[in-house]
């Protein structure tokens, strides 16, 4: 699953109106509920027992009582505030050529529609006689169900193989891919990685002249034609 995203530019013609809108929304959001979803209460079943980090632990079995105004919500990292309810990030103010900018982006959980915050957003901004540019709009948010002949080729696959690389639900809180278009229209769409790498190899991922080596990549490689075939064969 991946949240839902909203994210535009508010326009307007002095800085202060803008500070204040950008004090408001923080607000908003401080003010947001907690809300565990079945898709995030199975991915912290999954992720937390085989973190060395405490926080998912914590979030696994009262996470309903960890949001705001507790002393868990002032120290919990942001990514796992994130899984627990909708949120607004805002930028700072800058000055441009015609006036001053401000960027704020939306990720909403499922039940959360787009098109509600959109509507929302579009009154405080015409409230207040500021511009708007959608810079970026998603579908809403569609987890996809760990079910299913695909999601099932991947897991016996991986239970076979020498690794025992274990299979669970991953969630996108921050981030955008393609397959949040799919699941919108119905389709099931899973991130799989195939490749065993170690902590060395983990170090050049993400980075300048990104590369694992090449033993690892040969056996992402049969990893991925394995789950093919399974899949492919399946009954």
């Amino acid at each position: 699953m991946q949240k839902a995203i909203l994210s535009v530019e508010v326009l307007a013609k002095e800085a202060k109106p803008l500070e204040d809108f950008r004090e408001f929304l923080k607000a908003r959001d401080e003010g947001q509920p907690v809300r565990v979803v079945p898709t995030v209460r199975e991915f912290l079943r999954f992720i937390a027992p085989s973190r060395s980090d405490i926080w998912g632990r914590r979030m696994l079995d009262e996470a309903e009582k960890l949001g705001p105004g507790t002393e868990f919500w002032q120290y919990v990292p942001e990514v796992y505030r994130s899984l627990l309810k909708d949120s607004i990030y805002v930028s700072n103010v800058t000055k441009g050529a015609k006036g001053f900018s401000m960027s704020m982006t939306s990720t909403l959980l499922p039940g959360s529609p787009v098109a509600a915050a959109r509507a929302a957003l579009d009154g405080w901004v015409r409230k207040r006689g500021f511009g708007l540019r959608v810079v970026f709009a998603t579908p809403d948010c569609v987890p996809s169900p760990t079910e299913g002949r695909a999601y099932q080729a991947v897991a016996d696959v991986y239970s076979l193989d020498p690794e025992g690389a274990p299979v669970g639900p991953y969630i996108l809180s921050g981030q955008y891919t393609s397959s949040a278009g799919l699941r919108a229209r119905g389709l099931r769409a899973y991130g799989v990685s195939p490749f065993a790498v170690s902590i060395y190899d983990a170090s050049t991922i993400h980075g300048a002249n990104e590369r694992i080596s090449l033993p690892f990549f040969v056996d992402g490689i049969e990893r991925t034609r394995r789950i093919l075939l399974e899949f492919a064969t399946a009954p």
